[in-house]
């Protein structure tokens, strides 16, 4: 069993610690293109729910002007 000197270990610890921010850096990059993502995603589903509400808006409209009676869900 070796014995290490207190310069190796700290040695050692300095590359974990640095091995480590750069991990979490890594981590971050990728945590904020989902951010990005997710964030576009829920724009683009917001966007749709108000086509949606148009369209529903829209096809009562032609359903009142020719007298047929609203479905029910």
């Amino acid at each position: 069993m070796s014995t290490k000197s207190t310069e190796e270990r700290v040695s050692a610890l300095e590359s974990w610690a640095f091995q480590t921010g750069r991990d979490l850096s890594e981590v971050k990059a990728v945590q904020g293109e989902h951010t990005n993502r997710l964030a576009a995603m829920d724009e683009r589903l917001t966007g749709m729910d108000e086509r949606l509400v148009r369209l529903e808006y829209g096809v009562g409209l032609l359903l009142d002007h020719h007298g047929i009676q609203r479905p029910q869900p």
